[in-house]
């Protein structure tokens, strides 16, 4: 159903900005096994394994500009097959997002599959790390997915979290677009909740400090042939 496929990150250019994440030029896309893995292909979530100062990651970014980087029946079952693959390895997982959320144009049955990671998620962290990041829109079930991590970055004046997008909260609340981007930046979140652990003025500034991060656990709590075994208190 699905494999990894080697390649080289310098050589996929939608994948660029990864180059402030990932320390070596090595990394596997996991992709469908009938499909090329191209940017329309990955359908706007794209999985992938990379190394961080030689350890092995999961990164999981959802790519905005395909269909909002939302969350679809086909990005949703490899996204969570990806995870329970991670869980298995024992690999740690930075999750990025730019996303409007569910892609709500396919059905009901849209929610079978992405509200599943949710729970692929809760098995993952209970004994391995999971970072997440906010580089835009972290809206709908992406704010669902965003709160599991253990570390919890936002990009400072581009990172709204909210459970609805802005026509939700106009249609029933009578707010506006400047009111909804009032309350939903990270910052207000930070004022006001436990939602985001860290502000940082841009994305190669959170890039850096999750390398820094990963680094310092890797030294610490290495086990033979995987990645960092995580131990939440």
């Amino acid at each position: 159903m699905y494999k990894l496929s080697p390649s080289k990150l310098s050589e996929v250019k939608y994948i660029s900005s990864l180059t402030s994440l990932l320390t070596s030029d090595e990394i596997d896309l996991y992709h469908e096994a009938d499909e090329e893995f191209g940017r329309v292909a990955f359908d706007g979530v794209i999985t992938l394994i990379g190394k961080i100062n030689s350890k092995k990651i999961g990164v999981i970014l959802t790519d905005f500009r395909v269909a909002g980087g939302s969350f679809s029946k086909k990005n949703s079952k490899r996204t969570g097959f990806f995870i329970q693959k991670m869980t298995q390895a024992k690999m740690p997982i930075v999750f990025i997002f730019n996303s409007l959320g569910v892609r709500f144009m396919q059905g009901r049955t849209v929610f079978d599959d992405s509200f599943s990671i949710i729970s692929d998620l809760y098995h993952f962290r209970k004994d391995n790390l999971l970072v997440t990041i906010g580089l835009g829109n972290v809206l709908g079930i992406s704010a669902l997915f965003f709160a599991q991590g253990h570390i919890r970055i936002a990009l400072q004046e581009e990172t709204q979290l909210n459970l609805t997008g802005p026509e939700v909260h106009k249609k029933f609340f009578g707010k506006t677009d400047a009111e909804f981007s009032q309350f939903t930046t990270a910052e207000h979140q930070f004022g006001v909740n436990s939602l985001v652990h860290e502000i940082l003025p841009s994305q190669e500034c959170i890039f850096r400090s999750v390398q820094e991060t990963m680094t310092f656990l890797f030294a610490e709590t290495t086990s033979p042939g995987s990645g960092v075994v995580w131990q939440p208190l």
